[in-house]
């Protein structure tokens, strides 16, 4: 297979070629054309000479020399006169007007002959000049050997050149080639360099540079995720694994024996084994006390375990577009107000939804609950009392609030609350902070609605989720 600097070469060298095969064709062509012109030209000019010399008498010799021929023919094709290089012989061209190029027996030139009628003396006869054709093909085989030197040089030396110039103009790009080359997972921060002279080559680094940059976030993301989500199954696995250890652990539930002293101590007296029983009830009640405590807390844990990996499939299949999604035209109000309900059975804190009025969008219903809730669980998390919503239409877009009265979020922590697994307390518990994936995904899924999703200043947590309007 060529290279693109082979290819280029070959292009340009057989393009050269042809032009210039064709310029010299044409220079040659037109160099025939002029010579053969003027030639004619001149032999009507001697015929006119001749004719006017030859109107009376005729001259005992007619002029001429080795490169002229002239002949006096009557209209018989007798031979009236004639120059020395021709006499003796008959009429060299046929008796009509015209020009004609010919060669003479005996003679190794091509001759260029003019034939005229003219009347002497009341007589019609024909007046032939010619001269030697050699005065335009000797000129023209210079010219055409000149030009079948000179073309296949000049082609060779612009191919060479061109070969150069290639070179030049791609070595900057075998260079990122072989540089790009050595990339690999384990040194993604290494980067290309441009030739900096601002050209296409300059900017295919630039971009190529780009490219690198976003794979190499793309690939610390993944590794994060990897991670982050590791730590986080990890978490509510290891929970559940101790808590069934710690109960499985205890020796009357791992000896049934131990729980029947009448079973293990046959030789117990009769008075002692009422007092026994009793014993066995109460503690029987507290084992299953101790039991559905444990079955609460086990439960508890895979429910977290379960939300965490639906909301880690969400962010796999958002990252892959994948996610399934059904757009149609929606009622954002019912949407918001199904997802207050649920915050409200739940009792923590008060929802003011009175703000909330009607309004359509185009979306998935699902999604857009999803990303609602998410926003409206992390206000429910972090609100003290109260957390108020507003729904409300604009010109051209939608604008929903969540506000609730918690402590607030810092300026500089504002964009990064959306990142995913991002929680700004870390002292606080698990169970009460979430997983940090929730305004995550709520971004993720507005994002791809056409729809942006920040906080809006001011002392308490605002916030803003706009979508396009409707029309």
């Amino acid at each position: 297979m060529r290279t693109i600097r082979q290819r280029v070469t070959l292009v340009a060298t057989l393009l050269a070629g042809c032009l210039l095969a064709a310029v010299a064709l044409i220079m040659i062509s037109v160099m025939r054309w002029q010579l053969t012109d003027s030639l004619d030209e001149g032999l009507s000019q001697r015929a006119d000479a001749l004719a006017a010399v030859v109107a009376g008498a005729l001259p005992p010799e007619l002029p001429g020399d080795e490169d002229l021929v002239i002949q006096v023919i009557a209209a018989d094709g007798t031979v009236v006169a004639s120059s020395a290089n021709v006499a003796g012989r008959a009429a060299i061209v046929p008796l009509v007007n015209g020009v004609h190029t010919i060669r003479i027996a005996g003679r190794p030139e091509t001759f260029r002959v003019l034939s005229r009628a003219i009347e002497r003396a009341g007589r019609a006869e024909f007046v032939i000049v010619g001269s030697n054709y050699d005065h335009v093909t000797e000129p023209v085989n210079i010219l055409l050997r000149v030009l079948a030197v000179a073309v296949p040089a000049v082609v060779g030396l612009l191919g060479s050149l061109v070969w150069w110039l290639t070179g030049r103009t791609l070595r900057p790009v075998e260079q990122m080639r072989s540089e790009v080359a050595e990339i690999n997972e384990s040194n993604l921060s290494r980067r290309v360099r441009g030739p900096g002279t601002g050209d296409e080559i300059d900017r295919l680094a630039q971009t190529m540079n780009a490219t690198l940059d976003r794979l190499e976030e793309a690939v610390q993301k993944q590794q994060r995720f990897v991670a982050d989500a590791s730590h986080e199954l990890r978490t509510p696995l290891t929970r559940i694994r101790s808590e069934l250890e710690v109960d499985l652990a205890r020796p009357d539930l791992a000896r049934p024996d131990l729980a029947r002293p009448d079973l293990a101590r046959p030789d117990l007296a009769q008075t002692d084994l009422a007092q026994t029983d009793l014993a066995q009830t109460d503690l029987a009640q507290t084992d299953l006390a101790d039991r559905i405590a444990t079955e609460r807390s086990v439960l508890a844990e895979a429910i977290a375990m379960q939300n965490l990996v639906d909301d880690l499939l969400q962010i796999a299949r958002s990252d892959a577009s994948t996610a399934p999604r059904t757009m149609r035209t929606i009622d954002l109000d019912d949407v918001v107000l199904r997802e207050v309900r649920r915050v409200i059975e739940r009792g923590a804190v008060a929802v003011d939804a009175t703000g909330v009025t009607a309004v359509q969008i185009v979306g998935d219903e699902a999604e857009i609950g999803r990303a609602i809730r998410n926003v409206l669980d992390n206000a429910g998390r972090h609100a003290t009392k109260r957390v108020h919503i507003a729904l409300s239409e604009g010109n051209e877009h939608v604008r929903l609030t969540v506000t609730d009265d918690g402590a607030g979020i810092a300026r500089e922590e504002r964009e990064r609350i959306f990142d995913r697994f991002t929680r700004l307390d870390d002292a606080r518990s698990r169970d009460t902070g979430g997983t940090g994936l929730g305004l995550a995904i709520a971004r993720d899924i507005i994002t791809r609605h056409d729809g942006t999703i920040a906080l809006a200043d001011g002392p308490e947590t605002c916030f803003v989720l706009s979508f396009p309007k409707h029309r």
